[in-house]
């Protein structure tokens, strides 16, 4: 899906520590994003494409883990970060991966501020009967994305920093610095 260019508030003093301080980011051009998280099945093809070179994921013989339809799980950053290189894509920076979870919202979630709600959203602890589920079963955001909220956590380009940086630059550039020994993930899981 096409992600329209904007500029959002970033982060949150009401989540997790690691979600502050709130700072403005301007993205100034288009980008793209799949519509559903990476399936086992699109993993399965790129495993078959590419041959020896990967490694089955982790709990890829699990059958809590291993349809075709659930999202794939036990992928490390690298091998993300491949599987988006050969789907001729790469992975989102924090900044446009947030953007494009809020939709537009500058609310708690992409549907506004009521938790009530979230379990039409996303695949979480209290509803996803404790696995991941097919991705796409819930209603997606204003942008059409769906999962955003649960199911599975999403990796991103940038190093894992605590707190955000409040200087992130325009269009979201990546912040990666030299040496980064972690990365980040956005979203959410169906254990959280």
């Amino acid at each position: 899906i096409c992600i329209p260019a904007g500029e959002f508030l970033m982060g949150s003093e009401k989540g997790y520590p690691d979600e502050s301080p709130v700072h403005r980011v301007r993205l100034t051009e288009d980008f793209y994003l799949g519509k559903y998280p990476v399936t086992n099945a699109q993993y399965a093809r790129y495993r078959d494409e590419v041959g020896g070179a990967v490694q089955a994921p982790r709990y890829w013989d699990d059958r809590r883990f291993n349809r075709r339809e659930q999202p794939v799980v036990g992928v490390s950053w690298k091998e993300a970060e491949a599987y988006c290189r050969w789907a001729n894509g790469r992975l989102p920076t924090e900044a446009q991966w947030e953007y494009s979870c809020r939709a537009g919202s500058q609310t708690e979630f992409c549907f506004g501020d009521d938790p009530a709600l979230l379990p039409d959203y996303g695949w979480f602890a209290e509803n996803s009967g404790g696995q991941p589920q097919s991705v796409g079963a819930l209603k997606p955001n204003a942008f059409g994305l769906h999962d955003m909220h649960g199911n599975v956590w999403e990796w991103v380009e940038d190093c894992y920093a605590m707190p955000h940086p409040a200087d992130a630059p325009t269009d979201g550039s990546p912040q990666i610095k030299a040496g980064c020994d972690r990365r980040g993930s956005k979203g959410g899981s169906w254990v959280t």
